[in-house]
Parts: structure tokens; C-alpha cells; sequence
């Protein structure tokens, strides 16, 4: 099963449309994406992960563990569903967005590796978080990235 990272949000955020919105890439929690964010001195995406631990009921049916306790034991371990600061995250985003962006733009299209293509959906991407970003840190909503079902 595959997995794609959406962004939650504690409340509704005006102007912020979830049909407007790409389902992230999942390069944010890799190790590879990890290292450049601290390269570069700014936090890691994966940092601003949370779920809510009732979801674990869905990801797993009653049948799945041997012991029923061992679902709540895994809930209780997960901890409660935490909400960060946006003002926090962007200048991760935002640091990380013009990195690649810039990258991109000083290779011609033919220079490119098949790898930098991929980046350029990624550089849209970060730059609608840098936006729904924006709109929850001038609105006061708190947000996280959460790991969905593709």
C-alpha cells in the first residue's frame, strides 16, 4: 500500500481549497530530502507530522493483532494528534522550494536527469504549501502533514 502526505489543518483556513491542492510528495519524510533540509539549515518537513491515533483504526482491521490490546497500546505509543505553528514550517518550505527551484533553472531542460523533472512538480508543490501556509499563520490555524492511503 502506498501512501501520499496530505497537510491538516486545525480548523478551516479561507481561501484554501483541497481541490486545489497536489497530494504531496512523499520525498518530504525521506532521508535524502531530510539531509538537504539540514544542509541548508532548516528544519525537516517530517517534523511537522502528526496523526490522530483513532485513525490507526481504520489502517487496521480487528483481526490484524492477536492481542486487541495491542492496538491501544500502539495508539497510546503514537501519542496524541499535535498541530504545529505554520509561521514554523515555512521557512523550511520556502528555503527548500527556492533550492530546487534554483537548481532547475540553471540546468537547460535537455541537461536535466530524469530525477530534476520530478522536481519541478516538487517546486510547485512546496510552493502551494508556502501558500496555504501563509493563509493559516494570517488566519492563527495550526496545521500538520499526515501520512493517507494512495
Amino acid at each position: 500500500m502506498s501512501s501520499v502526505i496530505d497537510i491538516v489543518f486545525e480548523r478551516r483556513v479561507k481561501g484554501f481549497e483541497v481541490a486545489d491542492w497536489y497530494d504531496f510528495a512523499s520525498v518530504y519524510f525521506e532521508d535524502e530530502f531530510e539531509a538537504l533540509a539540514k544542509r541548508l539549515g532548516v528544519t525537516h518537513l517530517g517534523a511537522f507530522y502528526s496523526d490522530d491515533p483513532n485513525s490507526l483504526d481504520d489502517a487496521f482491521d480487528e483481526d490484524f493483532f492477536d492481542d486487541p490490546k495491542e492496538l491501544d497500546q500502539l495508539k497510546e505509543k503514537m501519542g496524541p494528534e499535535e498541530f504545529f505553528d505554520p509561521g514554523d514550517a515555512l521557512k523550511s518550505v520556502t528555503v527548500l522550494r527556492d533550492y530546487l527551484k534554483k537548481g532547475l533553472s540553471s540546468r537547460k531542460k535537455s541537461e536535466r536527469k530524469e530525477v530534476d523533472f520530478a522536481s519541478d512538480n516538487l517546486v510547485d508543490e512546496l510552493t502551494q504549501v508556502e501558500t496555504a501556509l501563509k493563509l493559516a499563520k494570517a488566519q492563527g490555524v495550526k496545521f500538520h502533514f499526515v501520512l493517507t492511503p494512495d
